[in-house]
């Protein structure tokens, strides 16, 4: 089994977003800073922290995987929750992106399979691009399976 593309999800404007609040949490700590009553300061970093981290930890514990047999969906840091979906068994693969996601390049993928089997990926960036390779490897493995005709002549 040789694998065609494998990473984490990326959404650019979620971390842009996470770091916008971070950054904004520390500018509002510093400005509330005194040495006599520093908590309103360490109340704002702390909750700048626990923003980016809310907004980070699922991008960090997530990933895609495309082989040349399957599409592979894994989640979670402690507790671990897999789909995968054979490739031969994809009838389409939908793509689901808002006027935000056309402007800041994210959106969401999901692939319908045979006997109603359904996996939603997350919110990804650059879907587009993603479903492109996801429809090139169905279309080799159609061909492999000999569901197409081959565009190359003997």
């Amino acid at each position: 089994m040789r694998r065609l593309c494998i990473g984490r999800t990326s959404i650019g404007s979620g971390k842009r977003a996470a770091g916008s609040c971070c950054f904004a949490a520390l500018a509002v700590a510093s400005f509330l800073y005194s040495e006599t009553a520093p908590l309103p300061a360490i109340a704002a970093a702390a909750v700048g922290v626990v923003i980016f981290l809310w907004f980070m930890i699922p991008i960090w514990t997530t990933e895609v995987g495309l082989t040349n047999e399957r599409l592979i969906y894994k989640r979670g840091f402690i507790a671990r929750e897999t789909s995968e979906i054979q490739l031969r068994a994809v009838e389409e693969a939908a793509l689901h992106q808002s006027i935000w996601g056309r402007l800041f390049n994210f959106g969401q993928i999901t692939v319908h399979g045979t006997g109603g089997e359904d996996l939603k990926l997350p919110i990804l960036g650059d879907p587009i691009t993603i479903r492109r390779l996801l429809e090139e490897t169905l279309t080799q493995v159609g061909r492999r399976l000999g569901l197409y005709a081959s565009s190359t002549k003997a």
